[in-house]
């Protein structure tokens, strides 16, 4: 069964996944990736507010051996690496680069109305 919440447009939104992650996480025994999906989502959350400026939705799922996130906004704008964000030279832009930095696989998907911003994390001892 998959966990689901939608999230405002706002920046109360980063906050609210963070907190949702946790509770997921601690409620089916994912805890050694609570601090990792964490600090993906908040990444992730944050992109959608500043960068879709729509409403989203966050699904957890499971598949076996798998924690999978995907943020669905309706933004059809594609999740993008910065080039001067490879290269260090700007501030902001460095929450693609963080999934697709610890994430175990990563993708953005476009679909009508949008797109999905995914990410999986590999259970330990379960790999």
């Amino acid at each position: 069964m998959d966990d689901v919440i939608q999230l405002p447009a706002d920046v109360s939104s980063p906050a609210l996944a963070r907190r949702f992650v946790t509770e997921c996480c601690a409620e089916s025994g994912d805890a050694k990736l609570s601090e990792i999906a964490v600090l993906l989502v908040s990444e992730l959350v944050t992109n959608a507010v500043v960068h879709a400026h729509t409403p989203s939705v966050l699904t957890l799922s499971r598949p076996t051996g798998r924690l999978r996130v995907e943020l669905r906004d309706a933004n059809p704008d594609p999740a993008l690496i910065s080039s001067a964000t490879q290269n260090g030279h700007r501030e902001g832009g460095r929450g693609v680069l963080l999934v697709q930095t610890l994430a175990d696989r990563w993708g953005s998907d476009a679909h009508e109305g949008g797109k999905t911003v995914w990410f999986e994390l590999v259970v330990p001892g379960l790999e």
